[in-house]
């Protein structure tokens, strides 16, 4: 998440996650160390999303989910809707994946990235932007962001 609100696209993610968890010998982290790799390559091939989600898994576990939305978001880098789509059809925990692209790609792209019609149809919209403002404000504060253009 860090990574996105800082702007860095998508492709240049994987060498910093990467030094995270290459560098923790924990089962899982080998797991997620595998699966992010996995990602990477697969979506830099010929394969199509359809079989290249199939091979990333099915979301049920972290390190499936995080590669999955890790693919969806080097696949499609600037168009959050087919981002959140692929992501959201996948066979599993497909609200799991959504989430974790809707995060990452929200944070990067802004709001005007999410469509129009999704944001008015959130229920209590007007209680989660009490929760976020805050929170994004005092993220801007530290990092010294623009919170708007």
């Amino acid at each position: 998440m860090k990574l996105a609100l800082d702007g860095v696209e998508p492709r240049e993610m994987f060498k910093p996650i990467l030094n995270v968890t290459e560098g923790i010998s924990q089962k899982f982290t080998k797991e997620f160390t595998k699966a992010l790799k996995n990602s990477y390559k697969i979506a830099h091939s010929v394969i199509g999303d359809e079989d290249a989600l199939k091979k990333l898994g099915q979301g049920w576990y972290a390190d499936e989910t995080f590669a999955l939305a890790y693919f969806c978001i080097l696949h499609y880098p600037k168009d959050y809707r087919k981002a959140v789509q692929t992501a959201v059809n996948i066979t599993g925990d497909s609200d799991s994946v959504g989430s974790v692209v809707g995060c990452i790609l929200g944070a990067m792209l802004g709001i005007e990235a999410v469509p129009v019609s999704w944001t008015e149809a959130l229920k209590d919209k007007v209680k989660l932007e009490e929760i976020v403002l805050p929170l994004l404000e005092k993220y801007f504060q530290v990092s010294g962001n623009k919170f708007w253009s």
